[in-house]
């Protein structure tokens, strides 16, 4: 009976071992967890730290002879063994600033990026595509300021695909799926190589077709005689622009691939990326020069020019024109004017005279030539012979200069609207990357990891929800010129009606 009673008590005892052994590997394993979890923010670098201790009998080992107790000492060797490997690349990170309390501030900012990336910016996306192919469409059957017409649709697909990147990207991807969501393979794959560097290009050529437009305008405007380029010379300048300056974006996010998992591949940020020399860089470089104060100064250049001329050429046509008809030898020595100018366009290239004024003019030359012609002798109206057109001609040539300009003036007015509205929206952009510019440690992720450790921000939490607003801007611009086509352009308004009531009348079968 003893016998069987203490064999029955040693054998409870080493089966309380053998669970209490087991529970405190279990809760071993989930404070490593927790750790990797807490230094690691991608689910391949966490996965790869739960590898580096999931042999916990290799651990277990080191406590076999130690006074202490098993899991103080199984938890003492896992925190030296991970502090000292050099596998997790921990440095010293006391000099970086940590700011507000995460736990305080993330429903805010949770809250934020949901109304503002998610909501606003899906909604004005969407609109802005919408729009953006009505403006295609309309465009494309226009006859008049046909290069201009051509350089508003380039502007418009590049705007589209813009919406399209922030729509995916920023409002569904980063804003609207459920915390934890695994993103789908195919952009983790894609990322580093593709969808980053080209999110680049069609933002930069976004803003150097504003740009392009504004030269084409300025030319149009303040040198009409000069040689007009075709539009797809300043379109494949923008194309060779875009992908020059975004060349760095290749190189700096990487792929981190599982050896024993091929689909838990992800994307992280490379060596160049980590480097706060090459972050105030990129940032002075790329977002405050070339895409921020030269577009800007170019812009500001070309539309003041072609607002001081349009001035210039309204005073002369009030001080001159406008009073024609009230003076016959005026009339006459305008007449002239007008004639000695056409003399001078003859030593320009015969397609920078409008085919229209042309024909107008040889037809009106042969009418009243005949019409004098047929008279008797001094019943011609005090014209003579040898210019027998000038009145008739001058109030034709009128009728078109008028037209002409009536045409550069709208034109004019869309384009300084188009860029009011971009410098208003960019400008906030720029705000954000002075900034970073003045604290490049911000954007390393040894300063993110220090902070997350103590449950803090890396930057200041205004900042983030500064971000948000600033993606709905750029959106905002992309989106807004139909307005600007519809409230300025009156031949854009009357090809938007005809094309409803032709669809109007597809619908109901009408003929």
């Amino acid at each position: 009976m003893s016998d069987s009673f203490d064999s029955f008590v040693i054998e409870r005892e080493a089966q309380n071992s053998i669970e209490e052994l087991l529970l405190l590997e279990d809760q071993l394993r989930n404070e490593v967890m927790k750790i990797c979890q807490k230094e690691f923010i991608t689910q391949v670098e966490t996965e790869a730290c739960l590898d580096r201790f999931a042999d916990v009998d290799q651990l277990s080992n080191l406590c076999d002879k130690k006074e202490e107790s098993f899991h103080e000492c199984l938890s003492g060797e896992m925190h030296r063994l991970f502090n000292s490997t050099s596998a997790l690349n921990l440095t010293s990170s006391s000099h970086l600033q940590c700011y507000e309390s995460m736990r305080r501030y993330n429903p805010v900012i949770k809250s934020a990026r949901f109304w503002i990336q998610g909501v606003a910016v899906l909604s004005v996306g969407i609109f802005g595509l919408c729009g953006n192919i009505i403006t295609i469409l309309v465009l494309k059957g226009t006859k008049t300021n046909r290069n201009f017409n051509k350089l508003l649709m380039g502007l418009a697909v590049v705007d589209s695909l813009s919406l399209l990147s922030m729509i995916v990207e920023v409002s569904i991807i980063n804003s609207l799926l459920p915390p934890g969501y695994i993103l789908p393979f195919w952009y983790r794959i894609g990322y580093p190589y593709f969808f980053h560097p080209t999110k680049g290009m069609i933002q930069t050529g976004s803003i150097f077709m504003v740009v392009a437009i504004s030269a084409e305008r300025y030319k149009a405007v303040c040198h009409p005689l000069s040689h007009r380029h075709a539009p797809s010379k300043f379109i494949l300048f923008v194309i060779f622009i875009s992908i020059t300056l975004e060349i760095p974006r290749f190189f700096q996010f990487r792929l981190i691939t599982n050896s024993t998992d091929f689909y838990a591949t992800d994307f992280w940020t490379t060596d160049l990326m980590e480097d706060p020399d090459y972050i105030q860089f990129s940032s002075y470089w790329d977002e405050m020069i070339t895409t921020g104060a030269v577009p800007l100064l170019a812009l500001i250049y070309f539309n003041a020019r072609m607002i001081l001329k349009i001035r210039a050429s309204s005073r002369f046509s009030h001080r001159f024109v406008g009073n024609s008809a009230h003076s016959s030898p005026r009339r006459s020595t305008i007449a002239a004017e007008i004639m000695s100018t056409s003399a001078c366009k003859r030593d320009h290239p015969d397609h920078l005279v409008s085919d229209s004024l042309l024909g107008n003019k040889k037809f009106l030359m042969s009418r009243s030539f005949r019409s004098n012609k047929n008279k008797p002798d001094g019943e011609n109206s005090g014209e003579t012979p040898s210019d027998p057109f000038p009145g008739a001609l001058l109030k034709n040539l009128t009728t078109v200069v008028d037209t002409s300009s009536g045409e550069e003036r709208e034109s004019t007015m869309i384009l300084v609207a188009i860029v009011l509205i971009f410098m208003a929206c960019h400008s906030y952009r720029l705000a954000l990357k002075v900034y970073e510019a003045a604290h490049p440690e911000n954007n390393t992720a040894e300063h993110y990891r220090h902070c997350q450790k103590q449950n803090k921000y890396h930057v200041p939490f205004i900042i983030h929800i500064l971000m948000n607003l600033s993606h709905l801007f750029v959106v905002l611009n992309a989106s807004t010129n139909f307005i600007v086509y519809c409230c300025v352009g009156k031949e854009f308004r009357t090809r938007i009606v005809k094309i409803s009531v032709g669809i109007e009348k597809n619908e109901t079968g009408v003929e």
